[in-house]
């Protein structure tokens, strides 16, 4: 369930934190993670990568997650698209203004698929 903003102009103008921004929720609403909490656990799953296959990770960047099965589906492919179209970018114009990303893929093969 998604976050549902009213006022949506104010809220983007606004510099304060979007976890405090209670009067702009409906009561339909996610639950909202303080940054430092989400920094910690950021430096957690950076530190486990590290540990766990030798790739250094950037705890400041944004992360870019699609943990899901592996199918035919659009939305992974638009995804993988995404990702090739900003290499290209950036090796295009390589003083680009950017934000810096980990993007991380990961899931299973789902057991209906074929094998061999």
């Amino acid at each position: 369930m998604g976050l549902f903003i009213k006022g949506l102009s104010a809220w983007v103008q606004s510099t304060l934190d979007p976890c405090q921004k209670e009067q702009h929720r409906t009561e339909r609403q996610c639950s909202c993670v303080s940054g430092v909490d989400g920094q910690e656990n950021k430096m957690k799953l950076a530190a486990y990568i590290e540990k766990e296959y030798k790739v250094t990770v950037d705890p400041t960047s944004l992360f870019d997650m699609q943990v899901k099965r592996i199918h035919e589906y659009k939305r992974q492919l638009l995804n993988i698209l995404h990702i090739i179209t900003l290499y290209n970018r950036l090796k295009k114009n390589p003083h680009m203004p950017f934000v810096a990303r980990t993007i991380m893929i990961g899931g299973k093969v789902c057991g209906c698929a074929a094998v061999g």
